[in-house]
């Protein structure tokens, strides 16, 4: 995998990356794209002061969790719980 492939798939979160283990995804692409979003916008409350301190590092911790369950289409807590926002495939009979 190469850092082009990486990159493009941290840009358009709505695409499926390569993977390199047999991990199943459980997110829909809305849930993706929110948690991307949801992270952009803590990023940048952080870098414009808006936020700080312990609040700011909490914030950071969980935006951080955000992107990248949301690049990589898993989040453990979803598969712990058993809850599936990813539509499943359908077989034609």
């Amino acid at each position: 995998m190469t850092i082009i492939t990486v990159l493009r798939c941290m840009v358009f979160v709505g695409l499926q990356c390569p993977k390199r283990s047999d991990m199943k995804t459980n997110m829909g692409s809305f849930d993706r794209i929110i948690r991307v979003f949801a992270a952009a916008i803590i990023a940048v409350l952080y870098g414009t002061h808006l936020i700080s301190g312990t609040l700011a590092i909490v914030f950071l911790i969980i935006a951080g969790i955000f992107f990248i369950t949301g690049v990589i289409g898993n989040c453990p807590l979803y598969t712990l719980f058993g809850v599936r926002t990813k539509a499943t495939d359908s077989k034609p009979i």
